[in-house]
């Protein structure tokens, strides 16, 4: 995730900050929703005050995984025993320890960042792979303490915090380890109606699909690749003109460049990520890339 260079047709006149649709995936055939895995959302205080028509939705979940899935948070649950009855702050161990091994909390403790050699591999998204975590010899903190982080008052983003995905890790375990179905048994998951034969066929269509790039040309433009892709900077004749732009208008995620310099040397090397870690501190991608190619950042400041 970062800023890239393109180079396109100079009357290439895309919408600034509108993601190009040639690298969004269409969506596919609408199916019909499974009946038999509808059990609403209506339940708390605030459902019933303020009622969503996705309430009703297909969840793709058995009866009893739903039952997990929906007592996580005290607020799914409402009511005065809501916090007793929730289990985002009762773990067990073996809990906790799938969620290191996950790399879903204790990265900053209980994984250790390693610089790759170049040249980098390319991941999926388009952007080089620079470093990979392996985990230390720490033991994994107990369940006492990732409970407490998550507990009344604990607050968000620190190192034991539980996101959206820790909880669905969660819940997939937890109905492991009781021997409970996740899966809907008439959709099989997937919250929708069809046939084997239609699932392939559009699943077939989904694995042919492949992103399509703007127009290429001798043009040179800004792109940002933190969403899908989207252009950032106007299309301009010379690699000069660009590197004034950015100058000028906020490019980074801090603002214009600081020199002209240091712009033109990123645009001449063509992507930089988002931020990167120097001398102990964060710094935007551009700048950083910039400053060293152009000679402006001695190696003791790297």
């Amino acid at each position: 995730m970062g800023r890239e260079v393109r180079r396109v047709a100079l009357d290439f006149d895309h919408p600034l900050n509108e993601v190009w649709p040639g690298f969004v995936r269409q969506d596919g055939a609408e199916f019909p929703p499974c009946p038999d895995c509808r059990w609403g959302r209506n339940e708390t205080i605030m459902d019933r005050l303020f009622p969503s028509p996705r309430d009703d939705r297909s969840t793709g979940l058995s009866r009893e995984a739903y039952a997990v899935d929906q007592t996580f948070y005290p607020h799914q649950i409402g009511g005065p025993l809501a916090e007793v009855l929730a289990w985002c702050d009762k773990l067990g161990q073996v809990e906790v320890d799938m969620l290191v091994e996950e790399r879903r909390i204790g990265l900053r403790t209980h994984w250790d960042r390693v610089e790759l050699p170049e040249p980098y591999e390319i991941n999926k998204y388009g952007d080089p792979v620079r470093f990979e975590f392996v985990r230390n010899d720490r033991p994994s903190p107990s369940a006492a303490e990732v409970n407490a982080g998550n507990g009344r008052g604990a607050g968000m983003f620190h190192d034991y915090h539980h996101d959206g995905l820790s909880r669905w890790l969660l819940v997939k375990h937890r109905c492991k380890l009781l021997g409970i179905e996740m899966e809907c048994a008439t959709c099989k998951g997937h919250c929708d109606i069809a046939t084997y034969e239609e699932r392939a066929a559009e699943e077939a269509a989904s694995e042919a699909w492949k992103p399509t790039d703007p127009p290429a040309g001798d043009g040179w433009q800004l792109w940002e690749t933190v969403s899908e892709g989207s252009p950032i900077s106007p299309a301009f004749a010379t690699d000069v003109d660009l590197a004034q732009w950015c100058t000028e208008n906020k490019c980074t995620v801090n603002g214009p460049m600081r020199s002209f310099d240091a712009a033109l040397a990123f645009v001449r090397s063509g992507w930089a990520p988002s931020f990167l870690g120097a001398n102990g501190q964060i710094t935007d991608g551009m700048t950083f890339i910039g400053e060293r190619e152009a000679g402006e950042v001695s190696p003791n400041e790297q």
